[in-house]
């Protein structure tokens, strides 16, 4: 039996279904909630001449004396919200941040002797989207020629000399509710007429690439020394022209696919540079046929892809990962493996996400970029 500690956030749909797997498994698990620190969660840390360190926390549903987990799944923690109705206005600036920079040092208490996916030293780096273009080229994976910044001469001077244009996208995830219609700013193809004056310009600096003509788009999900990657469709809609995220999931037009050798090597050489066991590759088949890297997330969506395709078996995958962590796992399929549909189908699985609400303090995703389940909100790019 495995002890996993899962960091992340009320309601993250994700740890909901593979806490409940490996649970169904025989396996122990706890999932933190950063956010009900310090308002709900009590925490303390010990040390002293004569004691080593001892960390404790006891709050709704979690109650820690030892930190003895075999694997630590930093999945996508949630940081402190200090309780401004408890403060006076003018102390919540103060309590705020004293109550981050305690959080802060967390991730070096958990699980000392265990397994991390990905580990908090790696997170930041692994998710620079420059330092990801770097090691991309340097692991041998084609890039597109990019700009990031907010110099304004030099933005429309990239953009005026892209011979198939160019595109926009932002640094992070740009998403706003108006009414029931939640809108994304996903990827867009740009001109230098579009572009914004000088001065917005800088004021909001951003990424310019090369536009490249598309076949399709792939996405690989990498758990150590396995992947699952599918082959999506997004150039026979026209609202994927630029970006598939700008089609609703359940519409994509998807099957499983395998990756060349070399670009599973390649991807392989950028995770072990980038220290990271876990992470989703996202590429752009050219018209030629070529792979061309996008980006990777350390931490992105991986459960979509058996929605849409039930006959990848990731989940169960993920959770045998998360039991056996290690860069050389791979992933042998068996009678009985955990599937999400059934698991989203019980009963248990719409009563976590209301104990969730009703008892832990929510902090909203703010790195919920990829493709996800959409909790029947309609989405418009």
């Amino acid at each position: 039996m495995a002890k996993v500690f899962i960091a992340t956030r009320a309601m993250d749909e994700h740890a909901i279904i593979v806490e409940t797997a490996l649970q169904n498994k025989g396996h122990q698990s706890c999932r933190w909630f950063g956010s009900d620190f310090p308002a709900l969660q009590a925490v303390c840390c010990t040390i002293g001449p004569e004691a080593d360190l001892a960390l404790s926390i006891r709050g709704p549903g979690i109650r820690l004396q030892r930190f003895d987990f075999d694997t630590v799944w930093y999945r996508r923690p949630a940081r402190p919200v200090a309780p401004s109705a408890w403060l006076h206005p003018d102390d919540v600036p103060a309590a705020s941040r004293e109550s981050e920079v305690f959080w802060q040092s967390f991730p070096y208490l958990f699980g000392p002797e265990a397994v991390w996916i990905n580990h908090w030293e790696s997170r930041a780096r692994a998710n620079n989207k420059i330092v990801q273009l770097c090691e991309a080229k340097k692991a041998g994976l084609r890039i597109p020629r990019s700009l990031f910044g907010n110099d304004a001469g030099k933005i429309r001077n990239f953009v005026t000399n892209m011979p198939q244009g160019a595109i926009f996208k932002t640094f992070f995830p740009m998403r706003w509710v108006v009414g029931d219609t939640l809108y994304k700013a996903n990827t867009k193809t740009i001109n230098v007429e579009a572009l914004a004056s000088d001065r917005m310009l800088q004021m909001v600096p951003g990424i310019f690439q090369e536009r490249i003509n598309k076949k399709c788009e792939i996405r690989a999900t990498f758990m150590g020394n396995h992947y699952f990657a599918i082959h999506i469709d997004s150039q026979s809609d026209v609202r994927g022209a630029d970006d598939f995220r700008s089609i609703p999931t359940s519409q994509l037009k998807t099957r499983p696919c395998i990756l060349p050798r070399e670009v599973v090597a390649k991807c392989r050489a950028m995770m072990k540079s980038l220290n990271i066991l876990f992470g989703s590759f996202d590429f752009i088949v050219d018209t030629e046929g070529d792979y061309v890297f996008l980006e990777i997330n350390e931490q992105g969506q991986f459960l979509w892809l058996e929605e849409l395709c039930p006959e990848l078996p990731l989940l169960d995958a993920f959770t045998e990962f998360l039991v056996a962590p290690s860069a050389e796992f791979v992933y042998k399929p068996r009678r009985g493996a955990v599937k999400m549909d059934a698991i989203v189908r019980h009963r248990h699985y719409e009563r976590m996400f209301e104990e969730d609400n009703e008892h832990h303090v929510y902090a909203p995703d703010p790195v919920l970029a990829d493709p996800a389940y959409q909790f029947g909100v309609r989405v418009t790019a």
